[in-house]
């Protein structure tokens, strides 16, 4: 008896492309990803991840580096990520994504797909001006002293101390 494989070649070869909904976003907004597949059945599994961002930068949905879906049948998956506004400066960061066929994440399917995420929540800049009611005064005299602040909370504990004199110079 002879055997004769017959390899089905009318479906053609897998093709993965990889969309972002944006470019470029602030922080504390979203960007969704799509990929769309032909030749690839449906309930195929594709793992995923995300790399230049950790993942407290992620607010909800998605909330991990990386993952696993199923191409759907229409021959695609979509994934959304929303961007913590995390109010700490970090600067401008670039999220990649990138798609797999393997668990392992070794065999990229499609191209990765990139956004920027815009600092959006730079920390505000602490001023603290000391002023004095008076230059100059002769013993008896007194002075105030005034202390005005801009982005310091309510609350906030501030220190002082006076030089130049010690404490027998002082009435009360």
């Amino acid at each position: 008896t002879s055997y004769v494989t017959i390899n089905d070649t009318s479906n053609g070869a897998a093709t993965y492309s990889v969309s972002t909904s944006t470019s470029n976003i602030n922080e504390g907004q979203s960007f969704t990803t799509t990929l769309k597949t032909t030749n690839v059945p449906s309930g195929t599994k594709v793992n995923w991840r995300l790399t230049g961002i950790d993942s407290s930068d992620l607010t909800y949905g998605y909330l991990f580096l990386n993952g696993s879906e199923t191409i759907n049948a229409n021959g695609q998956l979509t994934l959304t990520h929303s961007i913590d506004n995390d109010q700490k400066t970090e600067g401008t960061e670039t999220v990649g994504i990138t798609f797999y066929s393997d668990a392992d994440r070794t065999q990229q399917v499609g191209t990765t797909s990139y956004v920027t995420i815009n600092d959006t929540s730079k920390t505000k800049q602490l001023t603290y001006s000391v002023s004095t009611s008076a230059s100059s005064i002769n013993e008896g005299q007194s002075f105030t002293t005034t202390l005005k602040t801009t982005n310091v909370p309510s609350g906030t504990n501030l220190y002082w101390g006076l030089s130049g004199i010690d404490s027998s110079d002082l009435t009360y």
